[in-house]
């Protein structure tokens, strides 16, 4: 990868963290439950919006992550690289998700293990690997 794309990525990665978190402000708002004496169809109205904004929170935060990760990973110039794998990940597929940490094959993988046992298969690896550092 050359410099001037890295300094792209770079770019495109504060933008997208400036607009994440912008977002999740926004969002943020919407997470108190009004009891003002109000009807009780709207006190459960409140709620689902409530429930709607957490949700959004979590997926925002999530993805907000990954862009502080992918940030980290350009300061330390290791970006680009597949967390596990180490290949280099396609700079079309960063192009489009510029915060992805893993190349194709591995996410592919990754996704096939989620789905069959319904569990984060990344996230227990990584336990895994900071228990055994331990």
């Amino acid at each position: 990868m050359t410099k001037t794309q890295m300094m792209r990525f770079q770019e495109a990665l504060e933008t997208k963290r400036h607009e994440l978190v912008r977002e999740i402000h926004a969002h943020a708002g919407q997470l108190a439950i009004c009891e003002d004496g109000r009807d009780p169809i709207d006190q459960v109205q409140s709620m689902n919006q409530r429930d709607e904004a957490v949700l959004a929170v979590q997926w925002l935060s999530r993805v907000l992550s990954d862009v502080d990760a992918a940030l980290r990973a350009v300061s330390e110039g290791v970006y680009g690289a597949c967390v596990e794998c180490g290949e280099p990940i396609r700079l079309k597929r960063l192009e489009t998700i510029p915060w992805a940490s893993h190349c194709i094959v591995c996410q592919e993988f990754i996704e096939r293990c989620e789905a069959a046992q319904g569990t984060d298969l990344a996230w227990a690896l990584r336990f895994d690997e900071d228990r055994e550092a331990a």
